[in-house]
């Protein structure tokens, strides 16, 4: 990693030889069935180019697609030494946020408040897209209250309410139908952040990994791309003010405009990994 952020990461308090420090931390975003795709190909690619493989996280932490994703994936053994050390190789300390980033992430903010207050109808059963869930999965998934504009997070694992939580973390606006929860509406989570990375606790882990399918890198990309941007670049102040070295996996602008190609936009998260080059 480069640009944005710091080049060394070791001053977190980490220990990558011992066998209990391989904590990480796994956050999958948003972005529909072509974050779907991009977040497989980084999945591919992490694997055989460090041998991290998503049931290794030890937190982990989904949002609209994302939900639908870790839900699918099982609890595991944490990673190996050599694994965390491959891993961290790749990571950087993130830069803290800039004023600007803070200004454009608390309109970002209100604005998806306000469309949890406005609770656009929709007349898609959003459960018709959980697939398979694994029992053991510890993933916590994330939707938005209607009215109230703030976070539901909640773990999965042994939830009554399984399918629903899964299924209101990716209710999209307009298209589907809000979720009723604890006697209220709630819609995709992505309404309020594209990741919520700040919901990870970077007490417990050694290593922070986030896919981030909706945020756009360098120039190009979406409104909503870029704003997520500046939002997680804010969602990552305590990884930065604390020194937990992180990997940010997002296509670059002039990627995210073909995103609609899921087969050309896995081969390129794929590629991306591969080659190491995903600076943000």
């Amino acid at each position: 990693m480069s640009g944005d952020a710091t080049s060394h990461p070791e001053s977190h308090d980490s220990n990558p030889t011992d066998p209990g420090g391989a904590r990480i931390g796994l956050v999958l975003g948003a972005g529909g069935s072509a974050g779907g795709a991009f977040t497989r190909g980084c999945f591919t690619a992490l694997e055989d180019t460090t041998g991290f493989q998503p049931s290794m996280a030890t937190q982990l932490l989904g949002t609209s697609i994302g939900a639908y994703i870790s839900a699918r994936i099982p609890d595991g053994a944490p990673a190996t030494p050599t694994v965390l050390a491959a891993l961290l190789d790749r990571a950087a300390i993130p830069a803290p946020p800039s004023s600007r980033d803070r200004v454009l992430t608390t309109i970002r903010s209100l604005i998806g408040r306000s469309i949890c207050f406005a609770k656009p109808p929709g007349r898609e059963d959003p459960r018709q897209w959980v697939e398979a869930v694994d029992p053991t999965s510890m993933t916590r998934v994330v939707s938005a209250r209607c009215r109230a504009g703030t976070r539901r997070v909640v773990p999965i694992k042994d939830s009554p309410t399984a399918e629903l939580d899964i299924a209101a973390s990716g209710a999209v606006p307009i298209g589907a139908k809000p979720v009723i929860l604890d006697g209220a509406g709630h819609i995709d989570g992505a309404v309020l952040s594209v990741t919520n990375a700040d919901l990870i606790d970077l007490d417990s882990i050694d290593l922070l990994i986030v896919i981030a399918p909706l945020v756009s890198t360098g120039d190009g990309g979406s409104l909503l791309s870029r704003a997520g941007r500046r939002q997680l670049h804010c969602e990552l102040a305590g990884a930065a003010k604390h020194g937990v070295p992180t990997i940010v996996l997002a296509p670059p602008g002039s990627e995210y405009e073909h995103r609609q190609n899921k087969e050309r936009h896995q081969a390129f998260a794929e590629s991306m990994v591969r080659s190491g080059d995903f600076s943000w």
